[in-house]
């Protein structure tokens, strides 16, 4: 493919990826190496260890691929998501060494251009545990032989209670933390449920966890600057289990409408999966109205009119506005947010019989995966 095609593809998704070109030739073989260790810094042997590409502009662009933020996290679930069908396995040496060798086209993108690859180790279940602790490093390959920092594993102790996580800090000699999240799962192989990122003790809302179940786990950042380019670690504590202390919302099981981009009618969503309590996935229903287009808007009818502090959006693909009203045509601006999880508060002693998530800009709203009304 000409430059001049490489460069469009890079202006269209600029945020997928870096755009650099591989300097590594087809048939080149090319070495990923690195060794594990374990939370005292001892060797750790027979941890298994995936090595898969990351989504690259390319292959987003033209379909060969899905994007997973975690990727290697992810596959290290047995069995893995269909993903990660392509991705590389191993298991470290009696030193704590893996291996993996490939040639140079394994590290090209579809337009040539230097992939990156997420590789992840996992250890075992601890006492206490609901997951064993595991670490990702995210790199991109452009010399034969990549050599990675060593990978030390990070068991805090962490306890979880209500909407509060505290954990230990990560020891220094895994190197200076950029910074720490907390990620509730309701299923590790899933998006969280929800996260929050800070020092400890980290705090939510509560409501914003309703009544699932799961574990929650907390990351550290570190990035290193070895010769071979910078790798971005992240090391994920075990997995402690944890209940969603607010119980359901009002809103739970609500009927649901779908607004289309060829005007302001409203049609039935059936059935409405944004009301049900599952995180996990998109709007599945379809509007009764199949010729409603493109949704713009999602609206949850609350049976009544009723006292709202809180409204949740979850798996808002651009910036969306939160809406109010009390008769589902005059509706009244609560709040804005964009991306997986956000929270609007509308004004207080606001009620609504209606609540409504809509796109500021027009695009589909069919990737929102729950709207729930406190």
């Amino acid at each position: 493919m000409e430059l001049r095609a490489v460069a469009v593809v890079c202006v269209v998704a600029l945020a997928a990826t870096s755009c650099t070109m591989s300097r590594l030739d087809q048939d080149e073989a090319v070495r990923i190496s690195g060794r594990l260790l374990d939370e005292a810094g001892a060797p750790r042997p027979g941890a298994p260890v995936v090595l898969a590409k990351e989504v690259d502009l390319g292959e987003a662009l033209f379909g060969v691929t899905v994007a997973v933020g975690t990727l290697g996290l992810v596959c290290l679930a047995e069995p893995g998501p269909a993903i990660c069908s392509k991705s590389r396995r191993a298991t470290t040496g009696p030193d704590g060494r893996f291996t993996f060798d490939l040639r140079g086209r394994d590290t090209h993108g579809l337009v040539g251009t230097a992939s990156t690859f997420h590789l992840s180790a996992r250890a075992s279940v601890g006492p206490g545990d609901a997951r064993g602790p595991m670490v990702t490093a995210r790199f991109d390959v452009q010399t034969p032989t990549r050599e990675l920092p060593e990978l030390r594993l990070w068991r805090p102790r962490v306890t979880a209670a209500g909407g509060r996580v505290e954990w230990t800090p990560m020891d220094p000699a895994s190197g200076p933390p950029e910074g720490y999240a907390v990620s509730y799962f309701g299923d590790p192989a899933r998006a969280p449920v929800w996260t929050v990122e800070g020092p400890s003790p980290a705090t939510v809302d509560p409501r914003v966890l309703e009544d699932a179940r799961g574990t929650v786990a907390v990351d550290a950042v570190v990035t290193h600057e070895p010769a071979g380019g910078r790798v971005r670690v992240t090391s994920r504590s075990a997995a402690v289990p944890w209940t969603g202390p607010a119980g359901a919302p009002p809103s739970r099981g609500a009927p649901c409408w779908s607004y289309a981009s060829s005007g302001d009618t409203a049609a039935p969503l059936s059935p409405c999966t944004l009301t049900d309590g599952d995180f996990s996935g998109p709007v599945a229903g379809t509007p009764s109205d199949t010729s409603a287009g493109v949704r713009t808007a999602i609206a949850v009818d609350l049976g009544r009119s009723r006292p709202v502090s809180l409204v949740v959006a979850r798996g808002c693909p651009a910036d969306c506005t939160v809406e109010t009203s009390a008769d589902g045509r005059t509706w009244s601006a609560a709040g804005t947010g964009t991306g997986a999880r956000f929270t609007v508060a509308p004004r207080a002693g606001a009620t609504a019989h209606w609540v409504r998530v809509r796109s500021t800009s027009g695009v589909d709203v069919s990737r929102l995966a729950e709207i729930s009304a406190w």
